[in-house]
């Protein structure tokens, strides 16, 4: 059940940020930025991190919704579930396992965070840019999961198909003018 009396429980980010545009707008330009600006990491892969920090963050809203873009991208069924539910990474390339495990420890720990955090991207055959940018993904999430679970919203697998069409292959997060 939603917090607020201009959200309905099945409403999501869109209608929270519709609320106060002038407010909100500049974020769209951010998350754009993160997730669709230039990076070694793939969008599909941006998207799986911010999905995977949204679970730890208990938001399922977030993870819906951002499993379902990745999947617009090219992530295949099931890969989230297999993270979250199972602790497994056999689906997922080894040299992601240190960016996951990065976005993790930013979501629940980001004070624990060291430089041997960063080292293990790099050794992994990344830039250190790679790694700033996984933080970066986490606290973009950890934000977005905050607001979304305080607004008391959680969305349906409908609105989050329309979330991949949105912000999927022929979109970004930047509305229209």
């Amino acid at each position: 059940m939603s917090n607020f009396s201009f959200l309905k429980s099945e409403d999501g980010v869109l209608e929270i940020l519709g609320h106060n545009p002038e407010r909100f707008n500049p974020t769209a330009e951010l998350i754009n930025n993160i997730l669709r600006g230039e990076s070694e990491l793939s969008i599909s892969e941006r998207e799986l991190i911010f999905a995977y920090v949204s679970a730890c963050n208990s938001c399922s809203f977030c993870m819906g919704a951002h499993q379902e873009i990745a999947q617009e991208f090219g992530l295949a069924l099931g890969v989230l579930d297999e993270l979250v539910n199972s602790g497994e990474h056999k689906s997922i390339d080894a040299k992601l396992k240190p960016c996951l495990a990065l976005a993790k420890k930013v979501a629940k720990e980001s004070s624990r965070v060291v430089k041997e955090d960063v080292s293990a991207i790099i050794n992994a055959g990344w830039q250190e840019e790679t790694a700033h940018d996984v933080v970066s993904i986490a606290a973009l999430a950890t934000f977005y999961n905050l607001l979304v679970n305080a607004h008391g919203v959680s969305g349906t697998p409908d609105y989050f198909k329309m979330c991949a069409k949105m912000f999927g292959a022929k979109g970004g997060y930047i509305p229209p003018a």
